[in-house]
């Protein structure tokens, strides 16, 4: 008879345990812990005169940060360094009329060779504030100036890929 008792009481336990009654729990979120990385596709710009050396952007956030990442690959189409280590810069003029100047975070490096052409991609980083980020993506007209070792590159933010990368960019990382 004793066995009987034990037998009711599991199952009772067990019956109150799925039915989801009188368990008590506790979640404790900590919001430092948890984080995201996002990384835009390639977003490119047009060049009225490039020199044969072009340049596009891969913009990079880690929440919960406000700080933005700008990685500017450059194409060069020879052997030669194009940037300049950390005295490159690269500038934003938007809609005429403000001017946002960057200098790489680290010297930059290259990340891949071309063997046809002996060309090779280098890559610097530069810090974005979320203010800037929104700048660029709300401007109108974005001229951008990339100063390296012997060369500067003019380019523009193309209104079909480039504006609308960076505010589809804010949009899903912001």
């Amino acid at each position: 008879m004793s066995i009987d008792k034990y037998r009711q009481a599991l199952i009772s336990v067990i019956l109150l345990c799925l039915s989801g009654c009188a368990i008590e729990t506790t979640t404790i979120y900590n919001k430092s812990l948890t984080s995201g990385y996002s990384t835009s596709e390639p977003i490119y710009l047009g060049f009225h005169d490039n020199k044969n050396a072009s340049f596009y952007f891969l913009l990079k956030h880690k929440a919960p940060s406000s700080e933005y990442l700008l990685c500017v690959r450059w194409n060069s189409p020879d052997h030669e360094i194009i940037f300049n280590g950390t005295k490159s810069a690269i500038r934003f003029l938007l809609d005429n009329s403000n001017i946002i100047t960057l200098q790489p975070v680290k010297p930059p490096k290259i990340i891949a060779y071309n063997i046809e052409n002996k060309g090779h991609i280098e890559e610097a980083m530069f810090n974005l504030t979320a203010d800037q980020l929104r700048l660029l993506a709300s401007a109108r007209k974005v001229e951008v100036e990339l100063t390296g070792k012997h060369i500067t590159v003019l380019g523009t933010f193309n209104r079909m890929h480039t504006s609308k990368a960076f505010k589809d960019f804010l949009d899903k990382a912001g």
